[in-house]
C-alpha cells in the first residue's frame, strides 16, 4: 500500500481527503491534505536505519516540540504516520541570507528548544558522532583518501559536546517556516539528546554566516553557547552533509536534485566530488 493509500484510510478525517504531494525533501514522501474545511501536513514513512531514523522517535520528539508551542500540533503519531496541523507561510532557503531581524528569531526559537529537558529515551543526536558512524558504512568508500582524512581530523578536532539538552538535528532553512507572525520548526527526524552548540553551528553553516551573524544567533538563543565552540563546530557540520550524501546514494540511489545537492555540500567542504 503506497503512502497516499495510507494516509486516505485514517480515521482521521471528518470527509474523504483531497492529497496533494508536497514536492521538497530528499528521503521523505510528504502530502498537504485537505478535509472538512481544514489543512493538514502529512507524511507516511519507515525507519532510516543508514541515516539513524526512527520514526517512533521523530513522532515522540515531534510532539514534545508541538507541545512547547515550537512545532505545529500533533494530530496522529503511528505506525510510521504523521499528521500535524499545516503550517501557512514561506519556508527559509538554502543559500539565501536572512535578514537581521530573522536570525533573532531562528535564535530564539532555537534557544526555547534548548530550554526543554532531554528525556533519556531520546535518540541521541550529535554530529560529530553522526560523521563517525557515516564513515563506518559502504557510501564513505566514495571518498578520496586524503578527503577522508581531513574529514577524520576534523572529527578529531571538534569540541567536546557540552550539556545534554533537546536539540532538533537539523536545523536545515527549510524546516524553518515563517508564518508572517513568528517562525516554526518542522520536521524532527534527526531530533534528540544533544549539544545546543550543535544545532546553532548546523544553522550558522547552512545560512552561510560570518561572525557578526553567529553573534546575531547567539545573542537572541540566550543560552550558554560558546561561540568559538560553534565555530570550531561548522567544518563538522559541512562534513556531515557530505557524508549524509554518500550515504544516501549508496543506500537509495541518486537522482538530479540529490547530485546537484551533493555538489554543493563538497564544495563548501572543500572536498572532491566522488
Amino acid at each position: 500500500m503506497g503512502a497516499r493509500d495510507i494516509i486516505r484510510g485514517l480515521a482521521l478525517w471528518p470527509e474523504t481527503p483531497r492529497i496533494e504531494e508536497i514536492r521538497a525533501g530528499y528521503t521523505n514522501e510528504n502530502f498537504r491534505v485537505l478535509s472538512g474545511g481544514k489543512v493538514y501536513f502529512a507524511r507516511a514513512a519507515g525507519d532510516l536505519p543508514h541515516h539513524g531514523i526512527s520514526r517512533r522517535n521523530e513522532a515522540r520528539c515531534a510532539t514534545i516540540a508541538a507541545e512547547a508551542g515550537i512545532a505545529p500540533e500533533v494530530l496522529h503519531a503511528r505506525d510510521g504516520v504523521l499528521v500535524t496541523r499545516f503550517v501557512e507561510g514561506r519556508t527559509l532557503r538554502l543559500g539565501e541570507a536572512p535578514p537581521a531581524a530573522t536570525l533573532t528569531a531562528i535564535g530564539r526559537l532555537l534557544g526555547e528548544v534548548h530550554r526543554l529537558p532531554a528525556a533519556p529515551e531520546l535518540a541521541r543526536a550529535d554530529l560529530a558522532d553522526a560523521c563517525r558512524t557515516y564513515l563506518s558504512q559502504a557510501g564513505s568508500s566514495r571518498l578520496r583518501a586524503p578527503d577522508r582524512k581531513r574529514i577524520e581530523g576534523v572529527l578529531d578536532d571538534a569540541p567536546r559536546p557540552a550539556r545534554e539538552c533537546f536539540v532538533h538535528g537539523d536545523a536545515f532553512p527549510e524546516n524553518f517556516i515563517d508564518d508572517g507572525r513568528r517562525l516554526w520548526l518542522v520536521d524532527w527526524e534527526y531530533a534528540g539528546r544533544g549539544s545546543a552548540g550543535d544545532d546553532v553551528a548546523y544553522a550558522a553553516m547552512n545560512l552561510e554566516l560570518g561572525d557578526e551573524g553567529i553573534r546575531t544567533l547567539l545573542d537572541a538563543h540566550g543560552g550558554a553557547v560558546d561561540g568559538n565552540a560553534v565555530r570550531a563546530l561548522l567544518p563538522v557540520a559541512a562534513a556531515r552533509d557530505v557524508l549524509w550524501c554518500l550515504s544516501e546514494i549508496e543506500a537509495r540511489g541518486s537522482t538530479k536534485a540529490l547530485e546537484d545537492y551533493t555538489r554543493r555540500c563538497c564544495r563548501r567542504l572543500g572536498v572532491e566530488l566522488p
